[in-house]
């Protein structure tokens, strides 16, 4: 019995040691690309780390979940994604497990910059799909713009809603035809007592669309007393 737990302990520390290693290989590769920019590190990087999260004997840390977010938001930034979309669901999946696994904060401001960062280029996702006349997808990436977002008001920094960015989602929501959470968006925005007067005017169209005419009426009657003609 005491062979058998020293057997296991060691099988143990020496699973510890090499994940350690394989992880520090993976931080040097990050290093080296954001020194001299060649991809294929970036690429070796999150290779590398994919075969380690996939092992079963793997166990995730604060370290290497920190170490998978700043691979994959580099990976948002830099590269040619086949599925940009998908991805930067990926992204924030490993941000919020990052940040869950963050209990004493050691890592939160660095991983709220990184954070804040990768939002930015998902908003430059969706801007460029809108841009293209892709008002589904463009939608989709201010989604998922939002999702990050909602993690930086989960575990804040300085932190506050983003307005601007549900506006243009519900405006992207409507464009798309996504007439529900068009409505759910700027409803919150109304709830916040959002500034911008044409609010007003999408909540009015879309209540039309959606049969509710008296809401429709009373929206337009709120930005009368809200924003008065001259």
């Amino acid at each position: 019995m005491k062979l058998m737990i020293i057997v296991t302990f060691g099988l143990f520390v020496t699973m510890g040691y090499s994940q350690s290693n394989d992880l520090n290989e993976v931080n040097k590769l990050i290093n080296s690309f954001e020194t001299e920019k060649n991809i294929e590190d970036l690429e070796k990087a999150e290779t590398m780390l994919n075969e380690m999260f996939a092992d079963k004997a793997f166990r995730p840390d604060l370290e290497s979940l920190k170490t998978k977010s700043k691979v994959l938001s580099l990976s948002l930034l830099n590269r040619e994604l086949e599925d940009p979309l998908s991805y930067s669901q990926d992204v924030q999946k490993a941000y919020s497990a990052a940040l869950e696994k963050d209990e004493k904060m050691t890592y939160r401001y660095t991983l709220l910059n990184d954070l804040y960062t990768a939002k930015i280029k998902m908003m430059e996702m969706g801007n460029d799909a809108y841009a293209d006349g892709q008002h589904s997808a463009a939608h989709s990436h201010y989604k998922n713009a939002l999702s990050m977002n909602d993690l930086e008001l989960a575990y804040p920094k300085h932190a506050r809603q983003d307005t601007s960015l549900i506006f243009t989602a519900a405006v992207f929501a409507t464009l798309a035809k996504k007439n529900k959470e068009a409505i759910s968006d700027f409803e919150e925005l109304l709830s916040m007592e959002y500034k911008r007067a044409e609010l007003y005017d999408y909540l009015a169209r879309l209540y039309e669309e959606e049969g509710m005419t008296e809401k429709a009426t009373n929206i337009l009657k709120l930005k009368e007393e809200r924003h008065p003609t001259k």
